[in-house]
C-alpha cells in the first residue's frame, strides 16, 4: 500500500495483479481518501472474489425493476 499527499488530504493506494494465464494479466488499482480506504479495498477485493471468465455469447439483458 502506498501513501501520498492531495493537498491536505492522505490518499492511500494499492495495486492487485491477476494473471489469467500466462499471457494475460488483470491489474486492479484502488486509489481512495485513507478514511475511506477500508471501504474502497473491501469493494475492489470483492470484484476479484467473484471474478468469472465470460465468452462470447454469455451476455444477459440487463434487468430494468
Amino acid at each position: 500500500t502506498l501513501s501520498f499527499n492531495v493537498g491536505p488530504v492522505i490518499h492511500l493506494q494499492s495495486v492487485t495483479f491477476l494473471n489469467m494465464n500466462s499471457a494475460d494479466q488483470v491489474t486492479l488499482v484502488t486509489s481512495a481518501p485513507e478514511k475511506d480506504f477500508s471501504e474502497a479495498a473491501h469493494r475492489s477485493y470483492q470484484i476479484f472474489r467473484t471474478w468469472q471468465e465470460m465468452l462470447p455469447g454469455d451476455e444477459k439483458p440487463v434487468l430494468h425493476n
